[in-house]
């Protein structure tokens, strides 16, 4: 693993705890809505920065509850 590759995914990381931090009831969705865990999440981060892309989310509603659907972003340069 490079040290962008590490970079991209320990940032991406930071920035998925403080959101669960400040929103704990936060659901995690796959980029074709399935519901997923965090530990889950944390590994799709982790495994798309092995394979060379970042990882984007984007906030939403999903079952009247807020959540963040994860897909896959730009590669890393």
């Amino acid at each position: 693993m490079s040290a962008k590759q590490e970079e991209a995914w320990i940032e991406k990381w930071n920035e998925l705890y403080e959101k669960v931090e400040q929103k704990p009831s936060l659901l995690f969705l796959t980029c074709d809505w399935y519901e997923i865990s965090l530990d889950k999440a944390l590994g799709f981060i982790q495994e798309e920065a092995y394979q060379d892309y970042q990882v984007e989310y984007e906030e939403t509603w999903y079952k009247g509850k807020k959540a963040l659907r994860f897909f896959r972003g730009t590669m890393i340069d």
